[in-house]
């Protein structure tokens, strides 16, 4: 009967291991997606994700979302800024954080009106789609400068 336990137990054991270990990596969302259902106009998005950084290239533009909380900095125009410089009167800043199995993505700009963007990335179970929801606030409007629009891709 001891035995037995020991066994139910051990067996328990691996499972809970098992589950937790499956979940501690994060869903890689590198794919080429495109707007699912009736968006006008159809929208495509590329996500090329590494163990480092997430690249995310949406209308010709492409950014990079460092995962390891390290911002990367551009210039208004989408170039790459030096390294070690910060963006003074304008610029855009970029920053990545896992929020569960979720990708949050933010964008700060400051430049003549400053705003800034938050994507949150989810993928289905299946790994087929994609759904972002995305908020820009527009620091100066206050509350009536914030937008919020949910978009769903497919692989």
């Amino acid at each position: 009967m001891r035995h037995r336990f020991r066994g139910s137990i051990a067996v328990a054991l691996v499972f809970v291991v098992t589950n937790v270990l499956a979940q501690s990596k994060p869903p890689d969302f590198t794919g080429d997606w495109r707007t699912s259902g009736a968006a006008t106009p159809p929208a495509a998005l590329s996500i090329v994700q590494d163990g480092t950084q997430v690249a995310v290239t949406e209308r010709g533009l492409a950014m990079i979302f460092r995962l390891d909380g390290t911002p990367t900095l551009y210039n208004l125009d989408g170039t790459l800024a030096p390294a070690g410089t910060q963006p003074d009167d304008a610029g855009v800043k970029t920053s990545a954080e896992w929020i569960g199995a979720k990708l949050q993505l933010t964008r700060d700009v400051k430049g003549p009106r400053s705003f800034t963007i938050v994507d949150v990335y989810e993928l289905s179970g299946d790994g087929q789609t994609l759904t972002r929801d995305s908020a820009t606030a527009i620091a100066d409007l206050g509350p009536n400068g914030t937008t919020k629009q949910t978009s769903t891709y497919v692989k």
